[in-house]
């Protein structure tokens, strides 16, 4: 999917500034949550990410491990438990 190959390649770019990724990440966060409506093939979008998501955290870990600034670092570390646990409620 279309959707599914362009938030990801965004996703894992190095080049892609941290405050897009991680509104990007919140897109993921409700695509993947909207995935179960009872709508044909919404099934599809958590499926792809499924099997891109392993590639997506490792460059957030990546991405954080590199940041300098220790309130940048908080504010990520942050937002990926929210991404977290809106993931584990969908």
């Amino acid at each position: 999917m279309q959707v599914v190959e362009v938030l990801t390649e965004s996703l894992t770019l190095k080049e892609t500034p941290i405050p897009t990724k991680v509104a990007r990440l919140m897109l993921v966060s409700d695509v993947l949550h909207n995935s179960s409506a009872p709508v044909k093939n919404a099934s599809a979008y958590r499926t792809g990410f499924e099997a891109r998501l392993p590639d997506i955290m490792e460059s957030f870990n990546d991405l954080y491990r590199n940041i300098t600034g220790r309130i940048t670092a908080e504010a990520l570390k942050v937002c990926l438990g929210h991404f977290f646990i809106k993931l584990l409620k969908s």
